[in-house]
């Protein structure tokens, strides 16, 4: 069986989770004949807010990105005394917001709290805020360099990001696009509040597809088997996407059908073969294929190492 009439035998419900995609450019009409024309082709048509990496007929994970501005404005405080000659004191202010897909200022909703840290001249050189826009105020003459700390939702993990406050300008912006990585479920549809997440619909609503499936399956009494924590997992979910990764056409045709023979409603396996695409959320796999899986992908890369 060609990997093609593999990917045939799939059906299309909709995402949930740690979210990996097949991008199999290798089909016999030979449409795509090399991998850099593979990329140009995805690079050419991804243009919404998540970014294909491509892996020539291998696994790919879902990339997620966001472009947040800092926003600094200033004004030289007329009635204060300057601290010497040239060097006048001013009010400046830093706001983040995120940009969305249309190129507007957004709060950044997928940010808990926002910790500033100032020069230690300051009284207070450490300032956490939670609200958005995470608006920051003070007065001073110098100019510094400010580390920002951006912690993101739900303990989704954080960035630090270096700041030049500088008064060469009025106002001024800068902007930085943040990368998340295979984001969970309840962070993903934070995320899509302010911009386009797979399986996600805007606002951070659910597809309705997929609520709808999800809600039978809560009555059917499932959705336990959905919930479960890191350590629950039968194997290590981030290892094993690693491992599927690296594996060649020919062993992602062996993973392709035992996805298949096991395949269930209550997990989410997309096939798009016109797009030769196959998707397949590693959260929704029951403990028996998620072992099965781990073994074969364990087994192929040990044999990959030491051939």
């Amino acid at each position: 069986m060609t990997l093609k009439e593999e990917l045939d035998r799939s059906h299309i419900p909709k995402n949930t989770g740690l979210f990996c995609r097949f991008i199999l450019f290798t089909f016999s009409d030979n449409l795509i004949k090399s991998k850099r024309e593979a990329a140009e082709r995805v690079s050419k048509e991804d243009r919404s807010g998540h970014r294909i990496r491509v892996f020539f007929g291998q696994i790919i994970m879902s990339e997620v990105k966001r472009t947040v501005k800092f926003i600094t404005s200033s004004s030289i405080l007329k009635n204060r005394k300057p601290a010497a000659e040239g060097f006048p004191m001013r009010k400046w202010s830093i706001r983040i917001m995120c940009e969305d897909a249309h190129g507007r200022d957004v709060p950044a909703t997928f940010l808990e709290r926002v910790t500033y840290t100032l020069h230690p001249t300051f009284a207070e050189p450490i300032r956490k805020l939670d609200q958005a826009p995470f608006l920051i105020e003070e007065e001073g003459w110098g100019e510094f360099d400010i580390s920002v700390t951006l912690h993101y939702a739900g303990g989704a993990g954080e960035k630090v990001i270096p700041h030049d406050l500088h008064f060469q300008a009025p106002k001024y912006e800068k902007k930085h696009v943040l990368t998340f990585n295979n984001p969970r479920s309840s962070f993903a549809r934070i995320l899509a509040e302010t911009g386009p997440v797979p399986g996600q619909a805007p606002g951070g609503r659910a597809d309705d597809d997929y609520s709808l499936k999800k809600e039978k399956r809560k009555l059917e009494g499932h959705e336990n088997a959905k919930k479960k924590s890191k350590s629950d997992r039968p194997v290590n979910m981030e290892k094993l996407a690693a491992g599927l990764e690296k594996l060649g056409e020919e062993d992602l045709l062996n993973v392709v059908s035992m996805v298949n023979d096991a395949k269930t409603d209550d997990m989410y396996v997309k096939n798009d073969v016109e797009k030769g695409e196959f998707h397949l959320d590693l959260y929704t796999l029951p403990d028996d294929l998620l072992r099965k899986l781990w073994d074969f992908t364990k087994a192929c890369v040990n044999a990959a190492a030491t051939a």
